[in-house]
């Protein structure tokens, strides 16, 4: 570069050497070489705005200095050039910044500029527990962050889920069962946040043991049902009739045989129903298996009574003519004299039924009082009837207008009978069961 002025402009960082020629024509060199130092680096600050929440990429930085008219700036990543310094909807990163002046200047901004992620979003929530085990109504109700933007989107996992949201605040989940669950949500603007575990109980189901009593004879409606139930919240109450009435006591009584339901009701209004059949034994029954005729005197007749159904042992008891306790345990009672009887056949759960019968009568009784006899005047008669032996009951007496008064003693076998006239006589003669009549 030659001049006459001995200024040199615009020269960037090196060593020079100068020569000249004077105006007389002489010619030299500058004994030193000038030495043209570089300028100083240029360095610039920023600033970086983080992003909102993890999910949302708008986070900015802004070039602080180096400022002015032509300067250019890049960023990396992204390999984003402007003029103006300012970086909008960057994601969470690391970034480096260079940059041009309009002098033609070039640096880097140190050290890099970091936009980092915002919080997660955060919420609160309220839990209301499934009352009764058996019905699944329970709620969590949660409530967003502040500042945040509707509508929201949620998630709740557990027990019978996913279940999803779409709405506005409160995001509610209703009908739950009891367990864990979490859940995630979004706002409007893409943030968004998780909670949980959110751990729903509730109380401990309704056990009812039943003790029961079957009918003890057939169709007498004496069952019982009695119940100590756990679990739910007592006291209870108990309902024969799915819950239209209840009563306090445990206990039902007179029942008919069948299936029944119950429904057991705890402090809280839970309730669990149960099913219990009664049963009842058959019916009871007595009939007549046979009679044995009695002897006129012997009193050896038998009547037998057959039992089924009820509840086995049986017992037996007959009334009749006469009373024993020889059929007791069997329903075959013997020693009876003839004439009706019936039997009362008792089960096990104190079940009665009868049956009766007729013992007959074996009769070989014969009796005669002989040919009629004639007699004097004022003279008496001794009669001499013929009969079985073990005939031991006479009864004599006048009839057709005789006097029994006339008799002398009318009780006797060989009675003695003093006529004032003629007179017609008649013997009414026993043996045990049988009897007979002669005149």
């Amino acid at each position: 570069v030659s001049n006459t002025t001995g200024i040199f402009t615009g020269l960037g960082a090196a060593t020079y050497s100068i020569t000249f020629v004077t105006a007389a024509g002489c010619a030299g060199t500058v004994p030193v070489n000038t030495l043209v130092p570089a300028g100083p680096a240029i360095t610039g600050t920023a600033t970086a705005t983080n992003t909102s929440c993890p999910t949302v990429n708008n986070g900015s930085i802004t070039v602080n200095s180096p400022v002015g008219a032509g300067t250019s700036y890049t960023l990396n990543p992204g390999g984003i050039t402007n003029t103006t310094g300012l970086f909008t909807g960057l994601a969470p990163n690391s970034y480096t910044i260079s940059f041009v002046t309009g002098a033609g200047c070039t640096g880097t901004i140190s050290p890099n500029t970091v936009v980092a992620a915002g919080p997660a979003l955060t919420s609160t929530f309220a839990q209301t527990n499934p009352v009764c085990a058996n019905i699944n109504d329970g709620t969590i109700s949660i409530t967003p962050q502040a500042g945040t933007t509707a509508p929201y989107t949620a998630t709740l996992t557990g027990p019978g889920g996913p279940y999803t949201y779409t709405g506005n605040a409160p995001i509610v989940f209703s009908n739950l069962a009891p367990g864990t669950y979490n859940y995630s949500y979004a706002e409007a603007g893409g943030c968004n946040g998780t909670g949980g575990p959110i751990t729903l109980i509730t109380n401990t189901p309704i056990f009812v043991p039943a003790t029961l009593t079957n009918l003890s004879c057939n169709n007498s409606a004496n069952g019982v049902v009695s119940f100590n139930p756990t679990g739910g919240v007592a006291p209870y109450q108990y309902s024969a009739n799915a819950g239209a009435t209840y009563q306090a006591g445990n206990s039902f009584t007179g029942l008919a045989a069948g299936p029944h339901t119950f429904r057991i009701k705890d402090n809280v209004g839970c309730t669990k129903d149960t099913s219990i059949n009664l049963t009842q034994p058959t019916i009871l029954t007595a009939t007549t298996a046979g009679t044995t005729p009695a002897g006129c005197s012997n009193n050896d007749g038998s009547m037998t009574a057959t039992a089924a159904g009820g509840t086995a042992p049986y017992a037996y008891t007959i009334a009749g003519t006469a009373v024993n306790t020889s059929g007791a345990s069997t329903g075959i009672f013997s020693n009876l004299p003839n004439g009706p009887y019936t039997i009362t056949v008792t089960d096990a759960k104190g079940c009665t039924t009868t049956t009766t019968g007729t013992v007959g009568l074996t009769d070989n009784m014969f009796l005669t009082l002989g040919p009629d006899v004639t007699i004097c005047a004022e003279r008496s008669v001794t009669f001499n009837p013929q009969t079985n032996p073990e005939t031991n009951v006479f009864t004599w007496r006048g009839i057709n207008g005789t006097s029994t008064g006339t008799i002398a003693n009318p009780a006797i076998k060989n009675a003695v009978a003093s006529p004032l006239d003629t007179a017609t006589y008649e013997l009414h003669a026993q043996w045990g069961g049988c009897e007979r009549r002669d005149t």
